[in-house]
Parts: structure tokens; C-alpha cells; sequence
């Protein structure tokens, strides 16, 4: 199965950007998605990087913050769920 041509053909697309809550999910090249929220990326243990200036990348940063579609999608839904059951569990009541 082609996982990016799935996600891409079922997500609400907005050019090289999908929206999922808060996160965006942008293409940033041939098959190189990152999840952004603000100037930073996920990397790929889950932690967030700022995001260096074009010509600072590294490819040791684009290895670490870069994700096939698929991946990128199923990560930033993981990320929301979480988010959404610890301010649940926060939530007074």
C-alpha cells in the first residue's frame, strides 16, 4: 500500500501543509514531511528542536526531524491523543 498517497488523498490539504489540532504537518521536500508547532519540529524521539535558519540545517537535523507522510501523520495524531488525556486528566473536577 502506498501510505503517502493515502494520507495524502484522505487529510484536508491546505498547499504542503495538513493541520492536525495544533500541529501542522509541511512538506519539506521529496517524501520529507516535518511536524511543526511554531518554530520548532519533532524530532525523531518524540522531543521538540527549534528549527535553524535554511542555510544552518544540517543533515543530521533533517534526519532527526524529517518523516515520511505516513509516519508523520500517525506521530502527530499520537502527539494530539496525549496532549488531549493529560489536559484531561489535569482538568479540576
Amino acid at each position: 500500500m502506498d501510505y503517502d498517497k493515502y494520507y495524502a488523498d484522505h487529510l484536508e490539504p491546505v498547499p504542503i501543509v495538513y493541520q492536525l489540532g495544533t500541529l501542522r504537518i509541511e512538506a519539506r521536500g521529496a517524501g520529507a514531511w516535518a511536524i511543526v508547532d511554531g518554530a520548532s519540529n519533532l524530532n525523531q524521539d518524540g522531543k521538540w528542536e527549534y528549527e535553524p535558519l535554511p542555510s544552518s540545517r544540517s543533515q543530521e537535523f533533517f534526519e532527526r526531524c524529517r518523516f515520511p507522510l505516513h509516519v508523520a501523520v500517525e506521530r502527530a495524531r499520537r502527539l494530539l491523543a496525549a496532549t488531549r488525556m493529560e489536559n484531561t486528566s489535569q482538568t479540576p473536577g
